[in-house]
């Protein structure tokens, strides 16, 4: 293997792997899977999430408790990778610990930090 290969995916590997836990990690002090969802207050909430080269701003609204609705309004990525349907399965779930959608792994783990953003600012 040439050097200039092998130089071209030690890069790649550096400036993906902050990325590989995208949605995984923690978001001001929480994790997807301990977010306390049902302590946020009732309202709406917007929040966003820029992870280069993907950006996502979330409208989320709050009722008893529960996630009513999430709209996704601005999703930057790759036009065949979609991630809004994650903001279906949040709701559907009441949870931020969601599958990812095959294809844009990336892409939904942005819109599960947008979300949280928005839920965050609820607290």
């Amino acid at each position: 293997m040439g050097s200039k290969v092998r130089d071209s995916r030690v890069w790649l590997l550096l400036l993906l792997l902050p990325l590989s836990n995208v949605g995984c990690g923690t978001f001001g002090g929480y994790s997807p899977g301990d977010f306390p969802i049902r302590l946020v207050r009732d309202g709406v909430y917007t929040g966003t999430e820029k992870t280069i080269p993907i950006t996502a701003t979330v409208r989320v609204a709050i009722a008893s408790g529960r996630i009513d609705s999430i709209v996704v309004l601005q999703h930057f990525s790759h036009p065949d990778h979609s991630a809004a349907a994650v903001a279906d399965r949040i709701v559907e779930r009441q949870s931020l610990l969601v599958d990812a959608i095959s294809g844009a792994t990336l892409s939904s783990g942005v819109v599960v930090r947008a979300v949280m953003d928005a839920l965050e600012k609820g607290l």
